[in-house]
């Protein structure tokens, strides 16, 4: 019980400007996030899912945002060195200056500040939340538990009402049950409720997750099933098998991305009668025709504000419908695709980094000697947005769970490694935490 002593002895300060950022205000931004978009999901109704997918974007990303910038804001380190988070992190935020400055002529051109202002939201919000999650230090279990019992409950309704349209509920819901399954094998406390929260959103969640009578699951929904259950297939193996597990699973990953199929798709080659695979490769077409218009495009792309003419797509009187002009559209489904046109070929290496270091994590997590149950929950969620967001690419951006956790996770492993850079309320209570003293406080369960 060192850990929980060394924080049962550093206290809170009671001069605001002091204290860092802690998780309480973290969760407080996670559990109002989901409160938020539950409420919208319920004033929009209609099952009209672009229109509510619309709303998230306009009505809670940017509260979700005004809470990060006063939680960051409410940062004081009293002189002390604090990071702030690992380049991968920032790097959405930079890559939308550095395009957006390079691109302004063609920005007052076109005169689209709706677009600017939402590309610029959506890739520096990014950037913002995983900041915010990673300079909330070590979490205690009360917190941990709040944490993951309130993204379960919110689960439970959004599967129980069918509102799944808004960000971040599309992935929300299988993680949520992946997460309910893992506490039932390896929590310590509160096995049989959590059992109950398996069996609940197992059901409402099939039906939830149903696009209706006789159509098929989404692809991006298998895949957040497949990650999920591998995570905590692996989670309850023996030690000695965990390395083998996701060796296999990481080289089947790899193997199903250079399939000819998928790669084409990605490239914008496919050639099948599908409508909907047909769409996006059309918009990858479009994007790569697009961002080949200025020399410097291939490589920065065109800038938060960068739309592309869509015009004779296959699926163009969805779009219609929508309300969207097809000659100006600045949302297209693939992510790669997403960001090669708003930041080029450095935003694409940025993803696939990305995606590295959640491989990395995963791995770090998974093949330890004791899996940390806390990481592995919150790589759920971590890895349920990635797909979730790879076939709708501002789902990546406009889903807060996913730099939010990222952050934490980050911190996590920082404060893990490198416990000096931990902040310090009262410099007379460094040496509490590096020899904590037992106190009653400290040992109870």
């Amino acid at each position: 019980m060192t850990g929980a002593s060394a924080e049962a002895d550093v206290r809170p300060s009671p001069t605001r400007r002091r204290g860092p950022v802690g998780p309480r205000l973290v969760l407080v931004l996670v559990l109002g996030t989901l409160a938020l978009s539950l409420a919208v999901t319920l004033l929009v109704g209609g099952g009209q899912v672009f229109a509510a997918a619309g709303a998230s974007r306009r009505l809670v990303l940017p509260l979700v945002y005004l809470g990060a910038v006063l939680i960051v804001l409410h940062l004081g380190t009293g002189g002390r060195r604090v990071r702030l988070g690992p380049l991968w992190l920032w790097a959405p935020l930079l890559l939308a200056a550095l395009s957006g400055l390079v691109n302004l002529g063609g920005f007052l051109t076109d005169g689209l500040p709706t677009n600017a202002v939402q590309g610029v939201l959506l890739l520096g919000g990014f950037s913002l939340l995983g900041v915010c999650g990673a300079v909330a230090g070590r979490w205690d279990e009360r917190q941990r538990y709040w944490l993951l019992a309130g993204t379960t409950v919110a689960a439970v309704l959004a599967a129980s009402l069918r509102t799944l349209t808004l960000t971040p509920y599309g992935a929300l819901v299988v993680p949520a049950v992946f997460l309910a399954l893992l506490m039932t094998l390896k929590g310590r406390q509160h096995r049989l409720a959590w059992g109950a929260g398996t069996v609940a959103l197992a059901v409402l969640g099939s039906q939830a997750l149903s696009p209706g009578p006789g159509l098929p699951i989404s692809i991006a929904v298998l895949g957040q099933i497949a990650v999920c259950a591998g995570v905590v297939l692996v989670a309850v193996l023996p030690r000695t098998l965990r390395a083998a597990a996701m060796t296999v699973g990481t080289l089947g990953l790899l193997g199903v991305v250079a399939l000819p199929g998928v790669t084409a798709y990605l490239s914008g080659e496919y050639t099948g009668d599908d409508v909907t695979l047909a769409q996006r490769a059309y918009e990858t077409q479009q994007v790569l025709h697009e961002v080949q218009e200025t020399p410097l495009g291939p490589l920065i792309g065109r800038g938060p504000a960068a739309t592309v003419d869509l015009t004779d797509s296959p699926d163009r009187e969805t779009l219609r419908q929508s309300g969207r002009d097809l000659l100006r559209v600045d949302d297209v489904h693939l992510v790669t695709s997403y960001v090669i046109l708003k930041a080029g070929a450095l935003g694409l290496l940025w993803w696939l980094g990305l995606v590295l270091v959640i491989v990395r994590y995963l791995w770090s997590t998974l093949v330890a000697a004791e899996v940390d149950v806390w990481r592995a929950a919150l790589l759920l969620f971590v890895t349920s947005g990635l797909v979730a967001g790879f076939p709708a690419g501002t789902e990546t951006f406009s889903n807060p769970l996913l730099p939010l956790l990222l952050g934490v996770l980050w911190a996590e492993r920082r404060a893990d490694s490198d416990r000096s850079h931990r902040l310090v309320l009262d410099r007379s209570r460094r040496r509490s935490l590096a020899a904590p003293s037992v106190t009653p406080s400290a040992t109870r369960p």
